[in-house]
C-alpha cells in the first residue's frame, strides 16, 4: 500500500520536463554518424541535426522510431547511394544539342559599275533595247553621208539639275522659357517591417511578451508568453516534419521545415491543428498555446540553422512599440 501510494505521489506532482540545454556537448555538422546517448529518441535526434526524422529512419533502417538503445551509432548524413540516385534523378541539363539550320544571306546581284537598278532585268535576258530597231537601208554614198552625219551630232544633252528651290526662312526662335522648379516628391512611406533572411520571409509567432531570450549555452530559443489558447502562428511558409510530443521537454511539439538550412521548433502547444507533412504559410494558425512548468502559458520558439540553435531576434522583424 506504501508503495502504491508514493507512487500515485509521484505521478501527480510530475511537471513538464525542461527543455534540455546540454551546454557544450555540441553536434559537429561534418560528422556522418552519431552515437545514441541516454533519453535520446530518434525525433530529439533529428532536431539536432537539422533533419526530418523519416529520412533519418530511413538512411538506418529503421521501422520503430521507438526501438533506439544507448550506444547505437546512427547515419546522419544519406548514404552514398542515396544522394547519387538523388543526383541521378535530377539532370543536370539537357544534353541535346539543338541543329538550327543557317539562315542563308540574300544573294547580292553583281551588276557593271554604273548601272541603274531600271536596268536590272536586262542582265538576264541580254541587252535592254530602248529604240526600235533601224532599218536597213541600201549602200549609197548618199545614205553613207547622211550616217555619219547623225553619229557626229552630240548625244542627248544631259539633265540638266535640278534647281535647288529655295530654302524657307527658318523659324523663329523664341527664347527658353525657364522652367519651374521640380517640387521635390515626397518620400516614400516606409514599409512594414520585415524580416528577409536566406530567401525566408520570418514574422513573429505569438504577440505575447518575451519572457526568455535566447542565450548561447542557455535557452534555445525565445519563451513568449500569453493566455492558454493563444494561436500559434507559423513563422515561416515550409512543410511540417515532426508533430507529437517525442521530444523531451518540448511537450506538444511542431517542427517546420522552410529550407535545407532553416527549420522553426514550436513547443508545449496545448493543441496542434496541422499534420506531418502538411504546407503550411506564413502567419498560419498550427497550434494553440499549451502551459510549461509550473503550469504557465508559455510559446518556446527555436530557429535553428542546420539543426543549431540561433538567436531568433535576429531573423525576426522588429517589433512596434
Amino acid at each position: 500500500m506504501l508503495a502504491a501510494a508514493l507512487a500515485l505521489s509521484a505521478c501527480t506532482a510530475s511537471r513538464p520536463a525542461p527543455v534540455i540545454e546540454r551546454g557544450d556537448n555540441r553536434i559537429d555538422p561534418r560528422a556522418e554518424t552519431y552515437v545514441v546517448k541516454r533519453y535520446d529518441t530518434l525525433y530529439s535526434i533529428a532536431l539536432e541535426h537539422g533533419l526530418d526524422w523519416q529520412d533519418l529512419a530511413r538512411w538506418n533502417g529503421i521501422s520503430d522510431p521507438s526501438r533506439l538503445a544507448a550506444g547505437q551509432v546512427l547515419r546522419v548524413k544519406p548514404p552514398q547511394g542515396a544522394a547519387s540516385a538523388q543526383a541521378a534523378s535530377q539532370p543536370v541539363g539537357d544534353g541535346t544539342v539543338q541543329v538550327m539550320p543557317i539562315t542563308a544571306a540574300p544573294a547580292i546581284e553583281a551588276r557593271p559599275i554604273g548601272e541603274t537598278a531600271a536596268s536590272a532585268p536586262a542582265l538576264a535576258g541580254g541587252a535592254l533595247k530602248t529604240e526600235p530597231k533601224p532599218a536597213k537601208l541600201p549602200y549609197s554614198e548618199q545614205n553613207l553621208a547622211a550616217l555619219r552625219q547623225r553619229q557626229q551630232q552630240p548625244a542627248t544633252a544631259a539633265a540638266q539639275p535640278e534647281a535647288p528651290k529655295p530654302s524657307e526662312p527658318a523659324a523663329e526662335q523664341k527664347p527658353a522659357q525657364t522652367a519651374a522648379p521640380a517640387t521635390p516628391a515626397p518620400a516614400p512611406a516606409a514599409p512594414a517591417a520585415v524580416a528577409h533572411v536566406a530567401g525566408i520571409n520570418w514574422s513573429w509567432p505569438s504577440n505575447g511578451p518575451i519572457l526568455v531570450k535566447f542565450a548561447e549555452g542557455g535557452s534555445k530559443g525565445l519563451r513568449i508568453g500569453g493566455q492558454l489558447g493563444d494561436p500559434v502562428l507559423a513563422s515561416a511558409a515550409g512543410k511540417v516534419t515532426y508533430v507529437g510530443d517525442g521530444v523531451r521537454g518540448y511537450g506538444n511539439l511542431v517542427i517546420v521545415k522552410h529550407s535545407d538550412e532553416y527549420l522553426s521548433v514550436y513547443a508545449h502547444n496545448r493543441k496542434i491543428l496541422v499534420q506531418s507533412g502538411q504546407m503550411v504559410s506564413k502567419g498560419q494558425k498550427i497550434a494553440e498555446m499549451g502551459n510549461a512548468e509550473g503550469n504557465k502559458p508559455l510559446l518556446h520558439f527555436e530557429i535553428r540553422r542546420y539543426g543549431k540553435p540561433v538567436d531568433p531576434l535576429e531573423f525576426l522583424p522588429p517589433r512596434s512599440g
